[in-house]
């Protein structure tokens, strides 16, 4: 069995109700048979469907249960593939501590991957998840499981040329590693983009001097600001800067709390005979952006803190989610704060995923071979080895197919 598609059958029942839960099996079926692999759709809580396999059904939602019942089917059969099906609260993420000094949790799906266990939590097996977030409608799975039956069908659109979307004080690092993606694309830089005509909805930014100005400032300073961003940042992204694109890569900022994706720009002026420097985080993108476009089969790296943050979220206030209810091939990204070298040239731990990731996607690996082989040169090469790699070995997960590739 080259292929499991893995889910939870009660779970999906549950949310999406029998006539859900029929629609969904039967496009997985669709799926399993096109993609000319040899394939096995497999509820890991149904005593039919893991008897077929000598396995005891798993009844509850424990991560390290359920990663040993993967572990048992993955190595009885020599499979190469994993696609599970479903959020969080469909088959949970792992919920690993974090090894930096943030100490937050890190959703991982990496240790589903590990079927011979390391420490570093080392790709065994070529895995994705097709998330469905908090909806009720099983349209986003159903969306997502079409996108790559078309492609097996050989009738997905293919798409053409490569987009670079960074901030503007990560500049240096976001060239450098942009031209060994796509030497002759010019890479679209936050706030600066030269496209679009619309001022974004709002600008989040801070002062770093002069300190007394941090906490409290008079309004005469608050107008100043205010007249000073609004010319600096003239323009947003614009949705046909990354439609109909076959890469897109972000090197920008993520939140876990609003879907917005923004830019950074330090600037400097004089407000009342006082030097001034500001740090300013323009909207980049969200949402109603990507539904403007057109992403169908697009491939998204994104290196946004949280960009594949996905629980309790929906289309509408998540970036990842949508872009695949909007048609996307495959998206990567981090559930958690990601890292990366902001004011130097070279290329460091987010930075570093997103180049080896798209270096084996454009000698035409598939999606989850291609995730998976970046993680194994990432161990193999960054030395030394230290908290914030491990943890994005932890962090990054790839949504979609793991067996497609590009068009």
């Amino acid at each position: 069995m080259e292929k499991i598609i893995l889910s939870h059958k009660a779970n999906l029942t549950q949310v999406y109700g029998n006539d859900g839960f029929n629609k969904i099996h039967k496009a997985l079926e669709q799926l399993a048979e096109i993609s000319q692999l040899e394939t096995e759709i497999v509820y890991l809580d149904d005593k039919t469907s893991t008897q077929r396999h000598g396995l005891d059904p798993v009844t509850e939602q424990n991560t390290e249960t359920i990663q040993k019942f993967i572990e048992n089917l993955s190595k009885e059969y020599d499979s190469e593939y994993l696609l599970i099906i479903g959020g969080h609260r469909i088959i949970p993420f792992y919920e690993l501590k974090d090894p930096t000094e943030a100490k937050e949790i890190v959703y991982s799906d990496a240790p589903y991957a590990d079927v011979y266990y390391d420490e570093l939590r080392s790709p065994d097996i070529s895995l994705g998840r097709m998330p469905d977030g908090v909806v009720t409608d099983p349209s986003l799975l159903l969306k997502q499981i079409e996108t790559a039956t078309n492609l097996f069908k050989g009738i997905a659109k293919k798409t053409v040329d490569t987009t670079g979307v960074s901030a503007e004080s990560w500049e240096s690092v976001s060239q450098n590693l942009f031209s060994k993606i796509k030497q002759d694309t010019e890479l679209i830089l936050s706030p600066d983009w030269g496209l679009g005509n619309k001022v974004p909805d709002h600008i989040n930014l801070g002062i770093i001097k002069p300190t007394k100005w941090q906490s409290q400032r008079p309004d005469s300073v608050t107008k100043a600001i205010i007249e000073h961003t609004s010319s600096l940042i003239k323009k947003v992204l614009d949705p046909k800067v990354f439609s109909s694109r076959k890469l897109i890569y972000f090197n920008v900022h993520g939140d876990d709390r609003v879907p917005e994706w923004v830019g950074e720009i330090l600037s400097a002026l004089k407000i009342e005979g006082e030097d001034c420097v500001l740090i300013v985080y323009p909207d980049i993108l969200k949402p109603e952006i990507i539904k403007q476009a057109n992403v169908q089969n697009a491939i998204i790296f994104t290196e946004a803190c949280f960009g594949a943050y996905t629980i309790n979220k929906t289309p509408d206030s998540s970036n990842a989610l949508c872009f695949m209810n909007e048609g996307a091939l495959c998206f990567v990204g981090s559930t958690a704060v990601a890292y990366g070298e902001p004011r130097k040239k070279y290329p460091r731990w987010a930075d570093v995923m997103a180049k080896y990731f798209f270096d084996f996607v454009k000698r035409n690996y598939e999606m989850g071979t291609a995730f998976q082989m970046a993680k194994q040169r990432y161990i193999g090469t960054e030395r030394p080895f230290n908290r914030e790699d491990l943890k994005t070995m932890y962090e990054f997960q790839l949504y979609g197919d793991p067996s497609v590739t590009m068009p």
